[in-house]
């Protein structure tokens, strides 16, 4: 069995036990946390923008169907949400 020693985000390090092929227990004990750390943020601010991009493009879109007239009555969609998980479920109003 092959041990390693494991940055952990928060923490300074952590020893796993298990059976790591040797040269992936030389590999992970050289993660540098802090690229990692890095990685991690940019990645989330990159999915946090296409996130906010996707909501700005739908309340677009909601606001020109509105505008078209293209509404659903909201008794409909009141009726469609409470027959949620009943044996008579009703189809999405459109």
């Amino acid at each position: 069995m092959t041990i390693a020693t494991l940055p952990v985000i928060g923490e300074s390090a952590m020893q796993v036990q298990r059976d790591f092929p040797p040269n992936l227990a030389v590999v992970l004990e050289k993660i540098d946390l802090h690229e990692l750390e890095t990685r991690l943020a940019d990645y989330n601010d990159q999915k946090a923008a296409e996130l906010r991009e996707w909501q700005i493009q739908q309340i677009q879109k909601g606001i020109e169907e509105a505008e078209a007239g293209k509404t659903i009555p909201h008794e409909k969609v009141v009726q469609w949400v409470e027959s949620w998980g009943s044996e008579k479920e009703l189809p999405e109003p459109r």
